[in-house]
């Protein structure tokens, strides 16, 4: 893995990928110029087949939900051991979803009080069959 445009000041995340391209775009949900949610909207404008993977402190159920609707692909918490973030890259570099078991259940307690639009509902059983998926994949490979 390669780190082809490190974080900055810049003021466009769409200029940054223009650029420099990448296969992955690893952002924070904070930050100087523009938050990750923007930074998030800004990269799909751009390309909208972009992944992108949240690496943040910010775990509540909206933060979550906010990076998800934007359209970011993986969502860790920046005290995960470097191996998972590895993992996670690789994960949605090709094509998969990376939502932590524990980010999911906050996620959807959360949205538990909030009725869900066709669409949310679409997406988070699909996050809820990757995970499975995930989880037999792995149960069998041990």
């Amino acid at each position: 893995m390669i780190v082809v445009a490190p974080g900055g000041r810049r003021p466009s995340a769409g200029e940054s990928l223009a650029k420099a391209p990448a296969t992955i775009a690893l952002l924070d949900l904070r930050m100087p110029v523009l938050d990750g949610v923007g930074a998030i909207g800004e990269i799909r404008q751009f390309d909208e087949a972009a992944r992108i993977v949240v690496l943040t402190t910010y775990d509540s159920d909206n933060d979550i939900y906010r990076a998800i609707k934007a359209g970011t692909k993986g969502y860790l918490l920046k005290d995960t051991r470097r191996e998972e973030l590895l993992e996670c890259i690789r994960k949605v570099a090709a094509g998969e979803t990376c939502l932590p078991p524990a980010l999911m259940e906050k996620l959807i307690v959360g949205m538990r009080s909030e009725p869900l639009t066709e669409r949310e509902a679409e997406v988070l059983q699909l996050l809820l069959a990757a995970r499975a998926i995930r989880t037999s994949e792995h149960s069998s490979h041990q």
